[in-house]
């Protein structure tokens, strides 16, 4: 019976070690080194940071249907943010080394409706596994290859400073505008968006599991006038003990 349970616990381990996913590592300085091609050609990843915060999403370009659906998410909740177009850029990077920059400047065309309307800046980069896995390993990005599924891989997308460093993770495909807007606001250091929108990060909770700005300030608000409910109601009743005592 030994070695049965020797071999599940080690697939289990393998699996639990190989299984798709997000490792959130936030503060972590994407390799802007690694040269990628896009449609002007093939350069480092830092032609695509340095002014503004880049939505970054890793996926694949022949992949049938979950990278597709991930990024036309990414692009409506973009286009509803409100936010100038010009002041953040969504980049999309193919971990398949398989893929080339003719596939990718295709797919650009078949999504070309939805971006034309916000007129939003997408890059669609490839690249050779010595450029994508150093990218993917630093962004905390997770795949497997399996022979019958092509390449595994999670949903959701990060959002990244100007300078390349992760500040934000949306473990979901689905994101809503205002807490993308919020992100970018916050990667840009406030160069984006207004002063509400600053005043809302102060007043926030970033949760990382769900990828949602939660009330924090009113939560706490509701916790102080909970608690001095509490206060008032124990000084009624030990007040009332008290007048029940005399004579």
């Amino acid at each position: 019976m030994r070695w049965p349970i020797v071999i599940l616990l080690w697939c289990m381990a393998f699996s639990c070690h190989a299984a798709p996913g997000w490792d959130q590592r936030l503060g972590a300085r994407l390799p802007l080194e690694v040269r990628l091609a896009g449609a002007d050609g093939v350069a480092p990843l830092a032609r695509y940071f340095g002014v503004r915060p880049v939505v970054l999403v890793l996926g694949y370009f022949a992949c049938p249907n979950l990278c597709s659906a991930n990024l036309l998410e990414v692009l409506a909740a973009a286009g509803a943010t409100g936010l100038p177009p010009e002041r953040y850029r969504v980049l999309m990077v193919s971990i398949d080394p398989a893929e080339n920059p003719q596939l990718a400047a295709r797919k650009r065309s078949a999504w070309r409706d939805q971006l034309a309307p916000d007129g939003i800046t997408l890059d669609l980069l490839t690249g050779p596994a010595q450029s994508t896995t150093p990218l993917a390993q630093a962004a905390g990005f997770r795949f497997t290859q399996d022979p019958g599924r092509g390449l595994v891989h999670p949903s959701g997308f990060l959002v990244a400073t100007p300078g390349g460093v992760v500040s934000r993770y949306f473990p979901q495909a689905h994101v809503a505008p205002r807490d993308l807007r919020l992100a970018l606001v916050e990667a840009s250091g406030g160069a984006v968006g207004t002063v509400s929108d600053r005043i809302a990060l102060v007043c926030s909770h970033f949760d990382p599991a769900t990828g949602r700005y939660t009330g924090m300030a009113l939560a706490l608000v509701r916790a102080a006038a909970m608690l001095a409910l509490a206060m008032l109601v124990a000084v009624i009743v030990h007040t009332r003990r008290r007048a029940g005592r005399r004579p």
